[in-house]
């Protein structure tokens, strides 16, 4: 039987294994987080502050889910730009928010986005958002293809993304909402943009 040293002993070696598996383990995280800007800017961008939307005042249209299918009579013209994080779509149907992960020069960037309908703020399923952007001096200068997808988190949450930032500067960043349908007055369609820094 070994003795109680020899016990102690071998428990002692086999942390110290443990140990230096688990740092070896963490190791290539080094090397590889640190050149993720996502990780490292500081400070990140967000939205450009600024007053609140009131564009629509007390304008509320009213969505008919059977519009969706109809004609695409309505004003299609894209409204401008919102500051903050949060207003009022171009055509008054929904009430949208949005948070980032840490918004960076040329890094993947995740957009949550949650659409709630002015009516009576019932949060929006099947919104299938979509991003697209560009820097707002240069129009021209529009965000690269990066593969984005939305993911429905429920509630009206959705997670875009990614987003890849080829540029510092001020850009204007628009969401898509029910983009399969008409874009007409009483449809889902919808749209929104809001004023990004990236440092």
């Amino acid at each position: 039987m070994p003795s109680p040293l020899r016990r102690t002993s071998a428990r002692l070696h086999a942390a110290r294994v443990m140990l230096a598996l688990l740092g070896a383990a963490a190791l290539p995280c080094v090397g590889a987080c640190a050149d993720d800007p996502a990780l490292t800017c500081d400070p990140a961008g967000g939205p450009v502050a600024g007053d609140p939307d009131t564009h629509c005042g007390t304008k509320v249209v009213v969505v008919a889910p059977s519009a969706c299918a109809g004609e695409g009579d309505g004003d299609a013209t894209m409204g401008e730009p919102l500051y903050n994080a949060e207003g009022e779509d171009d055509d008054c149907k929904y009430h949208v928010s949005w948070t980032a992960t840490p918004i960076c020069f040329d890094a993947e960037v995740y957009f949550t986005i949650i659409v709630a309908a002015r009516f009576d703020n019932a949060p929006k399923v099947g919104a299938a958002p979509t991003i697209e952007g560009f820097l707002t001096d240069t129009p021209g200068h529009v965000l690269p293809v990066t593969g984005q997808r939305a993911v429905e988190l429920g509630g009206g949450r959705y997670r875009v993304g990614p987003v890849r930032f080829d540029a510092s500067g001020q850009w204007t960043v628009r969401f898509q909402l029910y983009q399969d349908c008409a874009d007409a007055e009483a449809s889902p369609r919808a749209h929104i943009a809001f004023l990004v820094d990236v440092p």
